[in-house]
């Protein structure tokens, strides 16, 4: 269609409106990556894992990797209160590499918002699969992945520390043979 704006992309537009939730998302600055990365080195996951703030900082930084890396803002601040870094194409699907909601916002419905958004992205790009990992340990995870239709694929042994093995997760958003 003449003078239609054309569709960026999946999860390569500027900023994202989450609809009746008042949630967006955009690009993560490199100050705010450092901010995200204190506060989230202190809470586990990661504080089990032993991953350090510089670590995670530099995971949400802008980088040249291909990541998407977006940060999660509520209507009543600019200031990030979760972030997302998403591989895409992965398998057949985008790949869910990071998600975190700061501990004051977590429980009110932002981890569904976000999983939500995140199919409805890669449904536009007509991707067959959804990807995403969490540790054994990490049961509310776990928990929230099941009630989005998430389904238990393998579980890789020791991937990230001796003794913690990591449940790779996926759903299938079209058959095979489509």
């Amino acid at each position: 269609m003449a003078g239609a704006p054309a569709r960026p992309h999946p999860f390569r537009a500027e900023r994202y409106e989450l609809g009746a939730s008042g949630l967006w998302l955009s690009a993560v600055s490199v100050e705010e990556s450092m901010a995200l990365g204190v506060a989230l080195a202190a809470i586990d996951p990661w504080a089990r894992y032993g991953t350090t703030a510089a670590t995670l900082a530099a995971l949400f930084a802008p980088a040249a990797d291909g990541g998407i890396r977006l940060a999660v803002r509520s209507p009543t601040t600019a200031a990030p209160i979760g972030v997302m870094v998403i591989r895409h194409p992965w398998l057949v699907g985008p790949y869910m590499q990071f998600l975190a909601v700061l501990p004051g916002h977590q429980g009110a419905g932002i981890g569904h918002a976000l999983l939500g958004w995140f199919e409805a992205e890669a449904r536009s790009g007509n991707a067959r699969n959804l990807w995403i990992c969490a540790a054994d340990f990490n049961e509310r995870a776990h928990s929230l992945y099941a009630r989005f239709g998430f389904e238990v694929v393998v579980s890789l042994d020791d991937l990230i520390k001796p003794g913690i093995d990591e449940i790779l997760m996926r759903k299938q958003l079209t058959p095979s043979g489509s």
